[in-house]
């Protein structure tokens, strides 16, 4: 595939290195691993299945399997400690910083948006079940 001409596709550079994000105008590209980014946007270019075959690419709409919850406060890396295996210290996983992860049980991508604010990207099915968890007193 060729991420430069899928960056121009959707408008929003895709990062190339493990933990990487990207935004632009709204759009946020969150690289998962070789070859495949998550895509959080509101409004995407409407770019036509020939045009990603053309790139030896696609692009999946998942937009109705997950559900985005965010976790903010100067706790909010200690609740997640509680249930997630990374180290959530700064200097190991920085603002910017995304990874797909466990969170207990459920399978998340988490993304730093701030020092002190997370952004978890979940399953729908998943999203009671996580929010439970990250509501319990007893995770600080």
């Amino acid at each position: 595939m060729h991420v430069a001409a899928a960056s121009q596709l959707l408008d929003v550079p895709l990062p190339r290195a493990a933990y990487g994000t990207e935004t632009r105008e709204g759009r946020h590209a969150l690289w998962l691993g070789p070859d495949e980014w998550l895509i959080l946007a509101d409004v995407l270019p409407t770019p036509c299945h020939d045009d990603w075959a053309a790139i030896g690419a696609s692009l999946v709409d998942v937009s109705d399997r997950q559900i985005g919850l965010e976790i903010s406060g100067a706790a909010a890396d200690r609740r997640l400690a509680s249930g997630c295996p990374l180290d959530l210290a700064l200097a190991a996983f920085p603002t910017g910083a995304v990874a797909r992860t466990l969170f207990h049980k459920a399978e998340i991508i988490l993304w730093r948006t701030a020092e002190t604010r997370f952004r978890i990207e979940t399953w729908r099915s998943f999203a009671p079940y996580v929010t439970e968890l990250l509501n319990d007193p007893a995770a600080e």
